[in-house]
């Protein structure tokens, strides 16, 4: 790191989440990130905002359930 440099700690955080009832009952896993240096009190408050939302991660829905793949 150059001279100066500061690191920043970061905290990732995911949850399976229901998006839509009414469009076919679908499920995403949304990607958060916070700094990690923010106090853990002020950090829960749905007011602060300091989660950001990254990514929605959307969970995919297959025909076939128990069909395996074979690796040869």
């Amino acid at each position: 790191l150059p001279r100066g440099a500061t690191l920043l700690g970061t905290i990732l955080s995911s949850d399976k989440t229901n998006i839509s009832m009414m469009m076919g009952d679908r499920v995403a896993h949304p990607l958060l990130i916070s700094l990690a240096n923010i106090y853990m009190s002020m950090g829960l408050k749905l007011s602060s905002n300091t989660f950001v939302l990254t990514t929605l991660l959307p969970i995919p829905k297959f025909a076939y359930k128990k069909m395996y793949v074979r690796c040869t």
